[in-house]
């Protein structure tokens, strides 16, 4: 396994992440809403799940390809430490409602996403 190739791939994640989260939260509204974490960690996990799928379900993708895209691209591109401050904040602002919607919308549709990829990567 090339390590460069797994660096590239972070990096290129890492940049991806920056885009499509400046992208979301250029759309946000009023609410102090983290758009840009949400928007990068429920499409990492359908992400996640499509490479899974098509590499575990359908064997279509090696080891390596997947480690690389699943490690590399999306462990860069997604952020689990990113929506921990996010909730942290919300709750020190004393803004529990954003807290609160933040936690459900994230784990559930993030549940969701991962799952959905998986059944578009299995074929089912």
């Amino acid at each position: 396994m090339s390590w460069i190739l797994l660096g590239v791939a972070g990096a290129a994640g890492a940049v991806a992440r920056l885009l499509v989260g400046g992208w979301a939260r250029g759309r946000s509204g009023p609410r102090p809403f983290p758009w840009g974490t949400f928007a990068v960690n429920v499409t990492g996990a359908f992400l996640l799940g499509l490479v899974t799928g098509l590499g575990t379900g359908r064997g279509l993708l090696s080891a390596e390809v997947k480690l690389v895209l699943g490690t590399g691209f999306l462990g860069a591109y997604t952020t689990f430490s990113t929506w921990q401050l996010d909730l942290y904040q919300a709750l020190r602002r004393g803004d529990a409602t954003t807290a609160l919607l933040n936690l459900a919308l994230s784990a559930g549709l993030g549940l969701l996403a991962a799952w959905t990829g998986l059944a578009v990567g299995w074929g089912r």
